[in-house]
């Protein structure tokens, strides 16, 4: 497989994180840029052994060649869709970078804490769509979008899983990084497009159900705990060189939403004995609850102190 090189500021990406992954290893050119539809069908079906003729239509739209971000334009007969896994709503204005904290909340939803299954996703764009309903105004997302959604999921759980369900590994490899997973195996037969109908239907269905019964009994809860919090240990360090320990929060790892004086590390001033500190990197928003969601088992938020610590540690 070729090298996994991320994308450099100078480069194109787009919503798609299958399309990004093939950039990012040289499938494609690594620039995201004219791209024509040989290119594209070669590569998915070298790496992913899959037939995506039928999408060529929706991804060209009558032009000789793409840059990965053309994808990005939202309608009807796009690819792009409200209500995605990884992405924020087109109306929103936030851009289609893929947002860590929703690939986070996608892992939570795993049972076991080692695989995503179909209805797990079925469950999570379930929650999606009815914190667009809630936030977006310009929400967009009627049948063709909820079957182009429910085609990704079960292309993914074909390709990149088997028997409906995926190595957390792979997800967080694929949709966080943007990168083939090391230990990924192309399927052995190839999969046409129109060999997946019956998991679309049956995806689509599940996510239905899934909005309805949360209608009726309530919000399933999103943040789960760790399987085994016995992983996660408290470790105590000297206070002179806490910041090596801990992740203070920042611009670059707290919601935009989140005010500026939340960043930094906290502790309580003027204690003089060993104290615990926390910072509130890893936590999001909750556009549902309206709330910052802080996940409390997370690495490198918590730390426990053996000198008193006499100013606040600000990161920007």
């Amino acid at each position: 497989m070729p090298e996994y090189v991320s994308a450099s500021p100078a480069d194109v990406r787009g919503p798609c994180p299958a399309l990004n992954s093939l950039a990012n290893h040289g499938y494609l050119p690594r620039n995201g840029q004219e791209i024509s539809a040989e290119m594209l069908l070669s590569a998915i079906k070298q790496v992913f052994h899959m037939d995506a003729s039928p999408l060529l239509g929706s991804v060209f739209k009558g032009k000789f060649t793409v840059d990965l971000d053309d994808l990005a334009e939202h309608g009807h007969s796009s690819l792009e869709h409200d209500v995605s896994l990884t992405r924020h709503d087109h109306a929103l204005g936030l851009g289609h970078a893929v947002v860590p904290e929703l690939v986070e909340a996608l892992i939570s939803e795993s049972r076991d804490g080692q695989f995503i299954t179909a209805d797990d996703i079925a469950a999570f764009r379930a929650q999606r769509w009815k914190e667009a309903e809630r936030n977006n105004f310009n929400l967009d997302f009627g049948l063709p979008q909820q079957v182009t959604a429910c085609v990704e999921t079960s292309v993914a759980l074909n390709v990149l899983g088997r028997n409906g369900k995926i190595p957390i590994d792979h997800v967080l490899s694929f949709l966080l990084e943007e990168r083939i997973p090391d230990n990924y195996i192309r399927p052995v037969k190839e999969i046409p497009l129109a060999s997946i109908q019956g998991d679309t239907v049956a995806q689509l269905a599940r996510m239905h159900y899934r909005r309805a019964t949360m209608s009726l009994f309530g919000k399933k809860r999103r943040y789960k705990l760790p399987v085994d919090t016995r992983d996660f240990s408290l470790e105590t360090v000297p206070s002179v060189n806490i910041e090596e320990h801990i992740t203070p929060g920042n611009t670059r790892n707290m919601d935009p939403r989140t005010p500026e004086q939340w960043h930094g590390i906290f502790y309580m001033d003027g204690n003089p004995v060993g104290d615990e500190c926390f910072s509130l990197a890893s936590t999001f928003w909750s556009n549902t609850e309206d709330c910052l969601i802080v996940p409390i088992y997370a690495h490198d938020i918590w730390v426990c102190v053996y000198l008193k610590i006499s100013c606040r540690l600000d990161v920007n």
